[in-house]
């Protein structure tokens, strides 16, 4: 088995990755996870598409992320856990929020934190800065 460097996400050759909604959206019936390969810790986003009857706009995915962390003792935990949230940032960017740092917010519908362990909380603390920057409709915890 090929070993491979860890990253905060993995690129398929051949394919440009662009952020944004409309790179992420969902076609419906579908959900889209991206699962985060930080090291030992969890953290997805879930992308699904918006039914019409909900709040917002029908163009808009629903954005949901559950956990946020990396085991301690991880090299270069927090910065890792920096670049997944700016990632999710860019990802569930919704223009028509107010920047906050002269940078277009994130905006996640809902937040799922599943337990209380530090290899699914740490990006909470290690990448606080960037999560300033994205707005949580709904959180949902143990």
């Amino acid at each position: 088995m090929a070993s491979r460097t860890p990253s905060d996400t993995r690129a398929v050759p051949g394919r440009r990755r662009r952020a944004g909604p409309a790179a992420a959206g969902a076609r419906q019936g579908q959900v889209l996870i991206r699962m985060y390969g930080q090291g030992v810790g969890d953290c997805f986003l879930l992308t699904f598409p918006r039914a019409a009857a909900t709040d917002g706009p029908p163009d808009r995915p629903v954005y949901v992320v559950i956990d946020c962390g990396v085991v301690a003792g991880t090299p270069d935990g927090p910065e890792r856990m920096r670049r997944i949230v700016r990632d999710i940032r860019e990802t569930t960017r919704d223009d028509a929020l107010p920047p906050v740092d002269g940078a277009p917010q994130g905006h996640l519908d809902l937040l799922i934190i599943t337990h209380e362990h530090w290899d699914h909380l740490s990006g909470f603390i290690q990448a606080a800065d960037e999560w300033r920057g994205i707005q949580v409709d709904a959180l949902w915890t143990a």
